[in-house]
């Protein structure tokens, strides 16, 4: 057998992009996982009283920017349903989008910030040095921003909106300077984990 090697995301082993700013939120919720459930298509649907606190927290957070919301669905069976009733309640003008898998981390990086259930919308701020609010559906959420914290800010996702907001609020305005130095030997770590298990199939 073979030891267990923490690694890290590839995707942070890909090279950040800082696209320019536009005026968006970028969005993306799903439904929540329970530990009891590995499939993702038994998970109950956020309640009506969920999708009010989000709708709440997203409208005051891009109303108060002047900006518009762009919900991306990264699994879109799952999350187009819960973006279009939230997006029913809001004031502020706001699109679905379902990039493909190809666009799908450039475009939700593309926005002046994210707020996000998604964990791969959390690296995609990272990766564009975007602030971002995380919604800690699962323990890797927290894993990752107790990694990468500068402009990363942790709530529960049934928090209620003016907690969102007001950790939204913490979040410092414009591009984030990260510093990735650190993930560097877990990215390493990957790659020796690649070599050692192409070895093991003779490739």
């Amino acid at each position: 057998g073979f030891r267990p090697t923490l690694g890290i995301d590839p995707v942070l082993a890909v090279a950040p992009t800082e696209p320019p700013v536009s005026p968006h939120l970028m969005v993306s919720l799903r439904p929540a996982n329970r530990p009891e459930q590995r499939q993702l298509d038994s998970h109950a649907r956020p309640s009506a009283v969920q999708i009010r606190r989000w709708a709440a927290a997203i409208d005051e957070i891009a109303t108060t920017r002047g900006w518009s919301v762009r919900f991306v669905a990264w699994d879109n069976s799952h999350d187009a349903l819960i973006h279009e009733q939230t997006a029913a309640l809001l004031t502020v003008s706001s699109t679905l989008e379902s990039p493909t898998a190809e666009a799908v981390m450039d475009r939700m990086g593309d926005g002046a910030a994210v707020l996000t259930m998604r964990y791969h919308g959390a690296v995609a701020a990272i990766r564009s040095s975007r602030p971002a609010l995380v919604l800690d559906y699962s323990p890797k959420m927290a894993d990752l921003v107790g990694e990468i914290d500068e402009g990363l800010v942790l709530v529960a996702p049934d928090a209620e909106s003016k907690v969102m907001v007001e950790a939204f609020n913490q979040l410092p305005a414009g591009t984030v300077r990260r510093s990735l130095g650190d993930l560097e030997p877990r990215v390493l770590a990957n790659r020796d984990v690649v070599r050692v298990l192409a070895e093991a199939c003779g490739t």
